[in-house]
């Protein structure tokens, strides 16, 4: 009878979940967002030249094959270090030193 607690608990919240959604007209609420949409003007202008656009295109690129390199470069580190210490891992097995 330990678990009759638990049990009751979860009727009572199944109820309370059902009343809940019962309330809730999901409907009315997407009526009201979509006019509350409607009723918005939004307007976007041109304000970059081409020249900040080429610039803003360089700098990202340049910012990309760094983020590349460094994650390259420690990708290598990390497979060396793994390599190293599988090869003393191993050595030290199979020359009786581990």
């Amino acid at each position: 009878m330990s678990g009759f607690g638990a049990l009751d608990f979860m009727n009572k919240t199944l109820k309370n979940n059902r009343g809940l959604i019962k309330k809730i007209n999901v409907f009315d609420r997407m009526k009201l967002y979509n006019s509350a949409l409607r009723n918005t003007n939004v307007s976007f202008k041109k304000t970059s030249s081409k020249e900040s656009l080429e610039k803003f295109r360089a700098q990202t690129l340049a910012d990309n094959k760094k983020d590349t390199f460094i994650k390259i470069f420690k990708l290598i580190g990390v497979l060396m270090l793994l390599f190293v210490g599988l090869g003393i891992l191993i050595g030290g097995v199979f020359l009786g030193k581990g």
